[in-house]
């Protein structure tokens, strides 16, 4: 009978540790899911289609945009073709860089680069001419524009 309860009570505790384990990593999943923001619209020009730089060619120029808690600086760029962006988070907390418009991101999905922590960057290479805006999908009214010509 002894060893009865203690099996019994052994099994327990190991369901019991196991369903916590289930509700922590639910709850943690939970808490990742972004704001809710108003739509925005923005007004975006499709790119002109030209040549792209090819893999063995090199970048030209690279342009650092940085993100304070006061939004992207500088707020719009002009670029050459092939040049690269970077984009760099001081903002103290979590961004992310996502084409416009806000929330679904469809204008340039190659600017999609998702989230990076403060002291984090991201890049991407422009190969085409055009105006292409993007945002923090996190604080939406951060905003910010690369033209390239």
């Amino acid at each position: 009978m002894n060893q009865k309860a203690l099996l019994t009570v052994s099994v327990l505790i190991i369901v019991l540790l196991v369903a916590g384990g289930f509700l922590l990593a639910n709850r943690a999943g939970n808490n990742s899911q972004a704001p809710s923001q108003a739509e925005q619209t923005e007004e975006v020009v499709s790119p002109i289609e030209e040549e792209s730089p090819t893999e063995t060619e090199e970048v030209q120029n690279e342009v650092v945009v940085t993100l304070t808690t006061s939004g992207f600086s500088p707020k719009t760029i002009t670029i050459n073709a092939g040049d690269k962006v970077i984009w760099e988070n001081q903002s103290g907390e979590t961004a992310t860089v996502h084409s416009a418009p806000h929330p679904i991101h469809t204008a340039y999905p190659k600017l999609n680069l998702g989230n990076f922590e403060d002291g984090e960057t991201h890049e991407l290479i422009f190969p085409d001419s055009g105006t292409y805006n993007y945002h923090n999908h996190l604080n939406a009214s951060q905003t910010g524009r690369v033209v390239v010509e």
